[in-house]
């Protein structure tokens, strides 16, 4: 029955326009889709099956992750697989992107290059929450879910880490600090560099790559994975990871160094003070 209903509905790629050729199954089926995509997970095969920016591939929803560039997408029903061509991703885009937009972009990129479709293999679609068949909370977490189970969570509300601490730490990992680059995306300023380095100011170049944490992140042995982590949420789980540690202790240390960098930044933009790191 599967293989009939992948035949006969999903053997080139999803049609979730309507047409006058469709059969009452399937218009029943395009109907109820967004409940569909957003009840399941999808393991990537050819792509030709998986929505691109709405389908939970990538451990994530790109619509929720990448707003602003989905809004720039030329095709927000597209599949993974109309995005990979001559083996290399193309997302296809309107021109003109915003400054936010090509952050957004520049972030989807490195995500991307991890991953591709697998050209003999179909994609594969599971239930987010398989068992039980059926309970409230799991009907409430399809409900709020927005694409994303977000690990960084666990290590950022602990009881022992400071409160102003756990507030710098979530606006930092969401990147809602008034870095230069969010400043000049509010329109507050016209110049999105940091004051050290010749990069542009987000919260992940503060905490990771920005001369201040350089010097810290060595002090500490952590450079490497520092520079090749993705994010600074990204670090910290690297972090944990490496130590393979069950006492907790990591995020406590790394909340406390990440906000050191923070306040060292904010020194010397607003003190005309250099803090030695």
């Amino acid at each position: 029955m599967t293989n009939w209903f992948r035949g006969r509905y999903l053997k080139h790629t999803v049609q979730l326009l309507p047409r006058s050729s469709d059969t009452p199954t399937w218009k029943l089926i395009i109907s109820q889709f967004n409940t569909l995509s957003a009840a399941t997970q999808v393991t990537l095969g050819n792509g030709k099956t998986t929505l691109f920016w709405k389908d939970n591939w990538l451990h994530q929803r790109l619509q929720f992750t990448h707003p602003i560039l989905f809004s720039f997408a030329l095709d927000q029903d597209c599949t993974v697989d109309s995005q990979f061509t001559q083996n290399s991703w193309h997302v296809k885009l309107h021109p003109n992107l915003s400054y936010q937009a090509e952050l957004e972009l520049h972030s989807l990129m490195q995500i991307l290059h991890r991953f591709s479709p697998i050209p003999e293999t179909p994609d594969t679609r599971v239930l987010l929450h398989p068992a039980p068949k059926f309970s409230t909370s799991n009907a409430y977490q399809l409900l709020t879910y927005h694409g994303t189970l977000w690990k960084p969570t666990e290590y950022v509300w602990i009881h022992t880490i400071p409160q102003n601490c756990k507030i710098f730490l979530w606006l930092a990992f969401k990147d809602r600090l008034n870095t230069k680059a969010n400043m000049v995306n509010k329109c507050w300023s016209k110049d999105p560099h940091c004051p050290l380095c010749p990069a542009l100011e987000s919260a992940d170049h503060i905490i990771q790559r920005c001369k201040n944490a350089n010097s810290l992140w060595e002090k500490m042995n952590l450079l490497h994975l520092a520079n090749h982590s993705e994010s600074s949420s990204a670090f910290l789980q690297a972090v944990v990871d490496r130590n393979h540690s069950n006492r907790g202790i990591e995020p406590i240390w790394f909340a406390a160094c990440a906000y050191t960098l923070w306040k060292a930044r904010n020194n010397m933009i607003f003190e005309r003070q250099n803090d030695n790191l």
